[in-house]
């Protein structure tokens, strides 16, 4: 292994920790949690949604959603240590289950809660096109369901990755590199002639390692002939 490339992770890893540490959090910020939820405190916030649409069945009352309202700017602000935010006081917009402008809207959000909850509860992961190939009777288009996964993940105010729902892996890799997935899978891009896709779970990757000083990692390219290009031609036996 290289010492010098286990050194730079090693580094990458610490300033990660350190990103971390200067989170701060302040009383009433509505901000992503500092630290990962367990399962069950995940799948109790999708629950409370649940129940809270239940209450109002049981007193005749239509059910309403209320999601922070993500397209206007007065609801984010800038914080160094993470970046953008929701601000404290935002701005929330209400979907009525009766109003037939958001009928629609409601149905989905219900939809994509009930996905998350079976994700979540047997700890499994789709990416957001399986999800639309999975329902397309439901959405129009990759960008609807994109934006009430976006709209869930404020809601809850969770994370995306905490959700179990991931983005479309877009990369391929070849090379001297290892690492572990994030269910301990252990990926060795040496092991095959052809270039292997870059996992979605991009956060699960840990224990990356360089296998060798003249190690050569192949672009991560969003156009796979590309990459089966180098990978055929051999390039990185050439190339220092």
């Amino acid at each position: 292994m290289s010492s010098s490339g286990a050194h730079i992770f090693s580094e990458i890893d610490k300033l990660r920790v350190r990103q971390l540490n200067n989170i701060e959090m302040t009383s009433g910020q509505s901000v992503f949690a500092d630290r990962e939820l367990s399962q069950t405190e995940i799948l109790n916030q999708i629950e409370g949604v649940i129940l809270r649409i239940v209450t109002s069945l049981s007193k005749d009352e239509a059910p309403a959603l209320v999601v922070p309202n993500r397209s206007s700017w007065a609801n984010v602000s800038f914080n160094d240590a993470i970046g953008l935010q929701m601000s404290s006081e935002h701005c929330v917009t209400t979907i009525r289950s009766d109003c037939p402008s958001s009928a629609t809207k409601s149905a989905q959000i219900l939809k994509i809660l009930s996905v998350i909850y079976t994700l979540v509860q047997s700890n499994s992961y789709a990416t957001k096109r399986d999800i639309f190939y999975s329902n397309t009777q439901l959405f129009s288009s990759q960008r609807s369901l994109d934006a009430i996964i976006d709209d869930i993940s404020c809601m809850l105010k969770l994370p995306r990755r905490s959700l179990h729902v991931l983005a479309t892996s877009k990369g391929l890799i070849s090379g001297d590199l290892c690492y572990l997935e994030a269910d301990s899978t252990r990926i060795d891009c040496r092991s095959t002639s052809a270039a292997v896709s870059v996992s979605s779970n991009i956060s699960g990757i840990t224990s990356i390692l360089y296998t060798s000083e003249n190690s050569f990692l192949r672009w991560f390219l969003s156009d796979t002939h590309n990459v089966h290009f180098l990978v055929d031609t051999e390039v990185h036996l050439v190339l220092p």
